[in-house]
């Protein structure tokens, strides 16, 4: 791979993973609400996801150079997704 021994914890990873957690409980829950409540959690989720992978986005160009510019329009995309 990148000849890399360790990755380290992926904390975007890990956040959207609780909060998918707490959208089922939500939806075994009280299944009137469920449409607001996964709507929410999915715009939280994808805001996260979108400045998590715009702050990786100056790594990522110095690795890869010219094929950075997807992991940006994805990063924009998840935040207007998000809002």
């Amino acid at each position: 791979m990148l000849n890399r021994k360790s990755f380290g914890f992926d904390w975007g990873q890990f956040i959207t993973g609780i909060l998918f957690l707490i959208a089922a409980f939500v939806v075994m829950r009280y299944p009137l609400a469920t449409l607001k409540t996964v709507t929410f959690i999915f715009a939280v989720v994808a805001i996260i996801r979108g400045i998590a992978i715009l702050a990786g986005y100056s790594t990522l160009r110095q690795l890869t150079g010219k094929l950075a510019w997807v992991s940006l329009l994805m990063g924009i995309f998840d935040l207007v997704i998000g809002v």
